[in-house]
């Protein structure tokens, strides 16, 4: 603060964005809470080979791994995958090529 101190503070009878808030602090963390819960989400169901498992949690893409499930078939692991959106999904899933197969969104998967 350049040297400065602040040597005394009362509390302003202002508002923020257009309400008074009180406790500047709760409303701070509700305002993130919100803000977060509204993000977008698109959510990918795909079975993934067990040798990519942990590169899915060490990628340079945001993603949420909101479950993995036991095996489906022949060494192939159930999971489900939160993107913000879908191009996203889409990049993501290439990058793994023949290592993942896409459950749902059905429009997602190999033609």
């Amino acid at each position: 603060m350049n040297g400065r101190t602040v040597r005394r503070a009362s509390p302003a009878n202002e508002t923020l964005n257009g309400r008074k808030v009180s406790n500047l602090a709760q409303y701070w963390i509700s305002s993130t809470d919100a803000f977060i819960g509204n993000l977008p989400t698109f959510e990918v169901r795909a079975e993934v080979r067990p040798a990519i498992l942990p590169s899915l949690k060490w990628t340079d893409r945001y993603v949420e791994i909101a479950e993995i499930g036991a095996k489906s078939r022949e060494d192939w692991i159930l999971v489900e995958l939160y993107f913000e959106w879908e191009d996203e999904a889409k990049g993501f899933i290439l990058g793994f090529a023949d290592q993942i197969n896409v459950i749902e969104p059905k429009h997602l998967r190999w033609r």
